[in-house]
């Protein structure tokens, strides 16, 4: 996903959330969890004085229950935005969100925005590597921007 489509797909979401595949999305673009990670949280894993998410758990779809995450290394705690924190707190009755999931709703919901949006088709689990990608951009570009370089981004080719 481009740097712009990442943007489009971020503020589509802040003004959108209607229900909790919305909600989920937006946790995976800003985070980079997992879906099992996503639909596991439960309010209690949010520390809203801190702004962090801790991800200690996942959703098995095949066993229909939470469970522990793959390893131990996937445990960790995730900072979150001021704007994902209050919409959080706006959406608290929708935690946790495995009480809504089933198969293949997220992804479903994910690809009926981007279409509306006109982005291109992407899987649920790509959002991670949005995530990932987008904020190692951002980081280098504010890395540069230090030095004095001026970078034209997110603009059109």
């Amino acid at each position: 996903m481009s740097a712009q489509d990442f943007v489009k797909l971020q503020s589509y979401l802040y003004q959108h959330i209607d229900n909790d595949s919305d909600l989920g999305i937006l946790i995976a673009l800003e985070t980079g969890a997992t879906l099992g990670e996503i639909a596991a949280i439960t309010i209690n894993d949010i520390n809203f004085k801190n702004s962090t998410i801790s991800i200690s758990k996942s959703y098995s779809v095949a066993v229909q229950k939470v469970t522990e995450t793959k390893n131990e290394q996937s445990h960790r705690t995730i900072s979150i935005t001021q704007d994902l924190k209050k919409v959080i707190q706006e959406h608290s009755d929708l935690f946790p969100l495995y009480n809504h999931y089933y198969n293949r709703q997220f992804s479903r919901r994910l690809n009926y925005i981007l279409e509306k949006l006109d982005i291109p088709r992407i899987r649920f689990h790509d959002l991670r590597h949005s995530h990932a990608i987008f904020y190692y951009t951002m980081t280098y570009l504010s890395i540069t921007f230090q030095k004095g370089l001026v970078i034209k981004i997110l603009t059109s080719p």
